[in-house]
C-alpha cells in the first residue's frame, strides 16, 4: 500500500481528482454534509492519502493554524473500511505532525460518534457538542 504526503502544489491532477471524488462520496453522498466541501483551505494544507490505482482509500489534510496543527476531512472509503486503514491513517498523520510541524498541539473538529476512536490516540474533548455541516461534532485536542 502506497501512502503519499503532498502539499497542494505537489498534487497532480489525478491526485486532486481522486481526493475530491473520495471526499464527495463520503461527506456529500454518504453523510449528506450540508456545508460545501471546497472551503479554500486545501491550498494551504498538506494532504496525506493512500491512492492505489487512482482511487483514494484513506485521506486527511493537515495544516498549521494559530499556534496549533489542525487535521480534517479524515476519511476511509466505504469499500476499504474494516481493514484498519483509519488506524493506519491516524498513526501516519501523528508521526508526520511530530516530524514536520513546529506546533505539536493538534486540534480537531471530530464527529461526536468517533470520540472513542480519537480518545484511543490521546485526544480529549474540549467543547460541548455542536452542529457542523448537519452533523454533531465536538472539538478535541492532543
Amino acid at each position: 500500500m502506497i501512502w503519499l504526503f503532498k502539499s497542494f502544489a505537489e498534487l497532480s491532477v489525478v491526485d486532486l481528482y481522486a481526493i475530491l471524488k473520495a471526499r464527495e462520496a463520503v461527506f456529500s453522498q454518504e453523510q449528506r454534509c450540508t456545508d460545501p466541501d471546497l472551503d479554500d483551505q486545501d491550498q494551504t494544507a498538506w494532504h496525506l492519502f493512500c491512492l492505489p490505482e487512482n482511487q483514494v482509500m484513506a485521506y486527511t489534510r493537515l495544516f498549521e493554524k494559530d499556534g496549533y496543527v489542525s487535521m480534517g476531512r479524515l476519511l476511509v472509503d466505504r469499500a476499504s473500511r474494516g481493514r484498519g486503514l483509519g488506524h493506519d491513517l491516524m498513526r501516519r498523520a501523528l508521526d508526520i505532525i511530530d516530524s514536520n510541524f513546529l506546533h505539536k498541539k493538534l486540534v480537531i473538529s471530530a464527529q461526536a460518534y468517533l470520540a472513542p476512536f480519537y480518545q484511543g490516540y490521546g485526544f480529549t474533548t474540549i467543547s460541548d457538542p455542536y452542529e457542523e455541516a448537519g452533523i454533531t461534532h465536538i472539538r478535541m485536542e492532543k
